[in-house]
């Protein structure tokens, strides 16, 4: 499979995930161009589920780190990656040492309990028998782990769990900047969250915050907005109740001190504040408030990342399906029940001289090449032989190949397992 494993493939006759890799490292360059020295980059696993594909994103990371921001000689630049299930980061954790983990959505209690289970059975801490450096290598091992937490109640889950583990967890605080997907959106949803890691006491660390800013680009120019205001609403939102982490994290509660906070004192810190996305990541260039920006469909630049807007227009795309052809009818379109309207269809619709099968169906991608290539609507989805229609010059036959371009690479990257 390709998701924790190798991503090379051999030629089985049937549809393969392709990867440009050229054009994988171009889009890397692009986007860690974009995003400013002082603020880490972050990947998004989900949207590039293979460790393969990961590891040649995060080593053009580091070049571009090493080459533009001009680091120290053997200075280290540290992977850090977004998850969204345990056992991606389960995966990412093994594969590299010291890479950073966050996760992007409050998990599951039960997703906690067996991550860490996989990390006492690593360090030999899952009996009380462990003993005190097998508990320090595991509790550092958990350090490079980020939990989120939106509520109140799931501080305490989560502060349950991490007492009868006896471990440490590592926490961020997911803040509503305005996508109101949860997360605390004032200061005193806030606070509820942040008293409730008091009472956690030491078992839970507040160690960062994550304001997600989707929303941005979808502001309506109707309503008088524009992504330069809603980012300085994101920006001010933020600000707000950063102030209110940074001084819960030094063990002042106080608004009065929160208020002093200023985004190069924070950046100062190890504090993660993360934002971003592919569609926002060139929003933070200067560092404003944030120094962890997420990034991922924009490193293969699917459909999804293909808005026309300016600071993607420089990006190529890196991710197609390769399909085979299956069928190749030379004849009148023929419509079941209807077979005599072919004649008509053959000079209204001249570009429906060909029909052809396709290997599966069912994508959410549009055809790459060859560009002539259309979907028919009148015969409906497959999920097995996708009809498409062609003129009848088109040079395609039985066995050829036919390139689609995905319009996300989430959930479809994997679909016919180890990528090319």
């Amino acid at each position: 499979g390709g998701g924790a494993g190798s991503c090379c493939g051999c030629n089985t006759g049937e549809p393969r995930s392709i990867i440009d890799l050229d054009a994988l490292d171009h889009n890397v360059r692009v986007v860690a161009a974009h995003i400013s020295c002082r603020s880490a980059v972050r990947v998004v696993v989900k949207s590039l589920p293979c460790l393969g594909l990961l590891d040649r994103v995060f080593g053009g990371i580091e070049r571009d780190r090493r080459q533009r921001c001009a680091l120290a000689e053997g200075a280290a630049v540290e992977r850090r990656a977004m998850v969204f299930r345990a056992t991606f980061a389960w995966a990412v954790l093994e594969r590299w040492e010291g890479c950073h983990v966050l996760f992007g959505k409050p998990m599951p209690v039960g997703a906690l309990q067996w991550l860490l289970v996989q990390a006492q059975k690593r360090h030999g801490c899952l009996h009380a028998s462990c003993t005190d450096e097998e508990r320090r290598e595991e509790n550092r091992f958990l350090g490079r782990v980020m939990w989120l937490v939106d509520t109140p109640e799931r501080v305490r889950a989560y502060a349950e769990v991490a007492r009868t583990r006896n471990v440490r967890l590592s926490v961020a605080v997911e803040l509503d900047v305005g996508l109101h997907r949860g997360g605390a959106r004032t200061l005193p949803e806030l606070d509820e969250i942040l008293h409730a890691m008091a009472e956690a006491g030491d078992v839970l660390s507040l160690d960062g915050t994550m304001g997600y800013d989707a929303h941005v680009p979808a502001a309506p120019q109707v309503l008088g907005e524009s992504e330069a205001s809603a980012h300085a609403a994101v920006v001010h939102s933020y600000e707000a109740l950063l102030g209110a982490v940074k001084a819960a994290r030094a063990g002042n509660s106080s608004h009065a001190h929160a208020h002093a906070y200023t985004a190069r004192e924070e950046q100062r810190r190890a504090m993660v504040v993360n934002s971003g996305g592919t569609h926002t990541f060139h929003m933070w260039s200067n560092a404003d408030v944030v120094n962890d920006v997420s990034v991922g469909s924009a490193f293969v630049h699917t459909r999804y990342s293909h808005t026309g807007a300016a600071h993607l227009r420089s990006l190529v795309p890196a991710f197609f399906f390769a399909v085979p052809l299956l069928k190749r009818l030379d004849q009148p379109f023929l419509i079941p029940f209807a077979e005599r309207l072919a004649p008509l269809l053959d000079v209204l619709l001249p570009h429906w001289g060909s029909t052809l099968f396709l290997f599966d169906g069912a994508w959410d991608a549009s055809v790459a090449s060859p560009r002539s290539l259309y979907p028919n609507a009148v015969f409906g989805p497959s999920y097995n032989q996708a009809c498409y229609t062609a003129p009848r010059a088109l040079q395609l036959q039985p066995d050829d190949i036919v390139f689609l371009l995905p319009h996300h690479s989430e959930h479809v990257m994997l679909r016919y397992g180890a990528l090319v």
